[in-house]
């Protein structure tokens, strides 16, 4: 049997193409800001009962007090997200490279490319989310009620763009000949990736789309820790200001 051989890009790492962090902060900044600067403007303009949950048709269906804590709960859920959304990007930037060791420069294309068009997807996705939180805030504050019509429209654009993001992932993929090469015995249950001998602890989907952890190192709990303790702090938020 044949030694396998294993290339290595020196300055792939340094160059991986991402989104910046600060275009998420620029983003984040513009809503939030803008958010505060109307609530607090047009405070005395809020209803004492404000809206906090609303069926499929974006019509209210459930209340509460008026207090700062609840026209404050949609920025700081923004800010949560912020934090999520950033760690997610530069988690795709720490991902292992893999070089094809038949093709090692046109592996290394199609990782740049793969990994430029996650990170640009998740930017827009942040941005979309944004205009989503400012106008439930909106809506919940105000009681504008021609906003459902625009929030549906944001839903649908989001559900759209997801499924154009993956027909674009596919083609970058389907236009190069490099293949991942993976360990099928690493793979538990077909999806959840466990291998000791791998010193990354962000790797690529066996799909191509998207990023995973891998088990075997103890980075890749801490990730998922703090990931569920975000999403308990959330829904104890949720239910405190509702």
């Amino acid at each position: 049997m044949g030694t396998q051989k294993r290339y290595a890009s020196l300055d792939s790492r340094t160059r991986v193409p991402i989104v910046a962090t600060s275009k998420y902060i620029i983003v984040y900044l513009i809503a939030v800001v803008s958010e505060l600067i109307i609530t607090f403007a047009f405070y005395d303009k809020i209803p004492n009962q404000i809206p906090t949950h609303f069926d499929a048709l974006m019509n209210p269906n459930q209340f509460t007090e008026k207090s700062l804590s609840t026209v404050l709960f949609m920025p700081l859920i923004q800010t949560v997200m912020l934090i999520i959304f950033i760690v997610c990007n530069e988690m795709m930037k720490a991902s292992k490279i893999q070089i094809s060791s038949s093709n090692p420069k046109d592996s290394l294309k199609i990782n740049e490319e793969v990994r430029l068009t996650n990170s640009k997807l998740l930017f827009n996705l942040f941005i979309l989310m944004q205009l989503i939180f400012f106008t439930v805030q909106m809506m919940t504050c105000f009681n504008i009620r021609n906003l459902r019509y625009v929030m549906l429209a944001i839903l649908c654009l989001t559900i759209g763009y997801v499924i154009v993001y993956i027909l674009m992932l596919l083609k970058v993929r389907k236009g190069h000949s490099y293949r991942i090469v993976e360990n099928k015995s690493a793979w538990k249950f077909g999806f959840l990736y466990y291998n000791k001998d791998d010193v990354a602890y962000i790797v690529q989907k066996r799909s191509g789309l998207g990023y995973t952890l891998n088990f075997a190192r103890y980075q890749s709990w801490l990730i998922t820790l703090a990931f569920i303790l975000l999403m308990l702090v959330i829904v104890f938020l949720g239910n405190k200001f509702s």
